[in-house]
């Protein structure tokens, strides 16, 4: 009788063990790492190609994973249905496609995936971000978590960009034309390079362009950028990567770019110089975005605008009040005004009217007597009636308009509107005209006695904030605070405090807590921080977005701390400049609402200002007078305290 050898059971036997052990583990980690959730877990907002993931169910976090409903898979390119256990969901992704199985987690007991399991089939990179500041947040400190596409493969060939994603994604075309040059730039939104080199030279097999290259824009943006002839051009709009994550942005001829490529060489030949650079410097606004420029339909070549220039406060820019010299350009060869009409609706709304013979790129910013400069690049006065130029109103958002033509090449005409308070405006560029809605913002009527204010004193608790030089943010932003809560009572405000002393609080129950009490202003006070600690100082104060009033907020205020710190102004910016989304204590504001980072913490100097009490107090006191200015406009009493008075 033949026996089996033990031997022979051992190698049978063996493997059985180590899969069993193997699904039994399996199985323990997710209990444990779904049970340890289970206890810590929280709301988190996530986004997918640059669209936040709305669903039935909210994502959560426990601070080290997220949970994601089904709905994500959509999102994706990929389908999904669980299997008859519940226990795993079955997917099918990619292209080709592939089949996977992802287990479930069910938090709450309801059905969801580990984003980190879904990023590693897929494949895709997770940014997670502290939304309510600008620095590198602690683990345990995010809101926002993004789901990014990593972006493969990419080639100018056959007369196309070409680039491919893990997943279907948006992207953004456009382009900028400089000193006789044309740079194209493709935008892959939600997106990651799969590389880590920072950019790269990629293959190009069309001779007329030159220098094609990528690298990681922003976090959640990969750029895609190539130098261009006059004569080619990218058709500029926004677009959807296909089913397969495939982007195909074709290069057009361009008939008037070859025309202006022609006069180009033709002017070099006769003078012997060329008129285009020898490298395409991009313009860039003050805080580092790019600046897209285009040529209007009249041939006109618009001059760089800030895309951000609403967010200077800190002095006069451009060459000021010199008006067109007797050799200023033609008007025939640019954009003329030809009317600006002024037409109130009432005392709370206004508009003026700039009507022009085509379109323009207008820039606006706050000037430092609380009016409104309006730039026209590209544009000249060729008003029908010459007292347009120079008219007076009697009306409480508008009192005097003034429009001269800058000595500048291309002219620039310049706008001036001095208005009694600071307003809140909307701009809208048409066709035919530029249309400017002044708006009195909300809740600025009164006096500051009448109103009921938030204050929000940065961090708190275990999350301290920046620290440096043995100092954390956190104590220091409730040290103004609690300045500025005495400031503001002295002055018959209530006041209420997100926090008085050091403890935690919730990111969302900040704002949640003005929105309860239905405040008439939040504040949110913070110390900036930057990677290079030393290199930057100063004061910014942050609102949602393009929100009108709480951008008015943020210029009064801005301009009131920076006249007492000694430091730089920064400016009033939106908080877009630092997350697409915005800062979560801003945007879950109902009310006006302002994030201000007073000077930087990890900056000697402004960290010995910070420390001193006095120092504090002057803050506390500008924010009021900045407070003030908003709701009581600009007589001088606006900005006295009572100690003043």
């Amino acid at each position: 009788m033949l026996r089996k050898s033990p031997f022979v059971n051992s190698c049978f036997i063996r493997p059985q063990i180590a899969l069993l052990i193997c699904v039994l583990g399996s199985m323990f980690c997710l209990s444990w790492r779904q049970a340890k959730a289970d206890s810590t877990l929280r709301p988190v907002r996530v986004f997918v190609g640059d669209k936040p993931l709305e669903a039935s169910t909210s994502p959560l976090t426990d601070g080290n994973e997220t949970f994601v409903p089904l709905d994500i898979l959509g999102m994706v390119g990929a389908q999904g249905h669980l299997n008859k256990r519940g226990d795993a969901v079955e997917i099918t992704y990619g292209h080709p496609m592939q089949e996977a199985e992802l287990a479930v987690a069910r938090p709450e007991g309801k059905p969801m995936l580990a984003l980190s399991d879904l990023a590693r089939l897929l494949p895709a990179d997770i940014l997670t971000v502290d939304s309510h500041d600008n620095r590198t947040p602690k683990a345990t400190s995010f809101d926002e978590v993004y789901l990014l596409a990593r972006v493969t493969d990419v080639r100018l060939q056959q007369g196309a960009i070409r680039f491919t994603t893990s997943f279907p994604v948006p992207y953004q075309v456009r382009m900028i034309d400089e000193d006789g040059q044309r740079v194209g730039y493709v935008d892959c939104l939600g997106a990651k390079l799969s590389s880590d080199e920072p950019n790269q030279t990629l293959p190009d097999d069309d001779p007329q362009t030159q220098n094609l290259r990528v690298g990681q824009f922003k976090p959640d943006v990969v750029r895609v950028a190539v130098n261009l002839p006059l004569s080619l051009r990218l058709r500029i709009g926004d677009g959807q990567a296909d089913a397969e994550g495939q982007v195909i942005v074709v290069l057009w001829k361009d008939p008037k770019g070859a025309a202006k490529m022609a006069a180009i060489a033709s002017k070099a030949d006769t003078t012997g110089k060329s008129q285009g650079s020898s490298g395409l410097q991009m313009p860039t606004t003050p805080g580092g975005e790019t600046t897209v420029t285009t040529t209007s339909p009249s041939g006109a070549l618009g001059a760089n605008a800030a895309a951000n220039s609403t967010e200077t406060t800190n002095g006069e820019s451009g060459e000021g009040n010199n008006p067109a010299s007797p050799n200023a350009p033609s008007a025939t060869k640019f954009v003329q005004i030809q009317r600006i009409v002024f037409e109130p609706d009432n005392d709370q709304n206004a508009t003026l009217r700039i009507f022009t013979t085509g379109p323009l790129q207008p820039s606006i910013r706050y000037t430092t007597d609380g009016g409104l400069q309006l730039d026209l690049p590209g544009a000249v006065l060729a008003l029908t009636d010459s007292t347009q130029a120079d008219q007076s109103f009697q009306h409480p958002l508008l009192t005097e308009v003034q429009a001269i033509t800058l000595d500048q090449t291309p002219p620039v005409v310049r706008i001036r509107l001095r208005t009694p308070r600071y307003d809140g405006f909307v701009l809208d560029p048409c066709t035919d005209q530029v249309v400017l809605r002044l708006r009195l913002p909300r809740n600025a009527t009164g006096v500051l006695a009448d109103k009921l204010i938030v204050l929000d004193p940065g961090h708190g608790g275990s999350a301290t904030g920046a620290t440096a030089g043995g100092y954390a943010e956190k104590n220091i932003t409730l040290a103004i605070a609690l300045k500025l809560r005495r400031v503001l009572e002295a002055c018959g405000a209530r006041v209420v405090m997100t926090r008085d002393r050091d403890r935690d609080v919730d990111l969302s129950a900040r704002p949640a807590l003005a929105n309860s009490i239905h405040a008439d202003f939040f504040i949110s006070i913070h110390n900036d921080a930057c990677s290079h600690p030393g290199e930057a100082s100063g004061t910014t104060t942050y609102y949602h977005m393009e929100d009108p009033s709480s951008r008015a907020l943020a210029n009064c205020v801005q301009q009131a701390v920076a006249a007492v710190t000694g430091l730089p102004s920064r400016g009033a910016r939106s908080d877009s400049s630092l997350y697409q989304h915005g800062l979560a204590v801003l945007r879950e504001s109902q009310m006006p609402a302002i994030l201000i980072e007073v000077a930087y913490i990890d900056n000697p100097v402004d960290r010995r200002k910070l420390i001193d009490p006095n120092f504090q107090e002057k803050v506390a006191e500008a924010i009021c007078r900045g407070l003030r200015l908003y709701i009581e406009g600009h007589p001088q009493t606006a900005l006295l305290l009572p100690a003043d008075r």
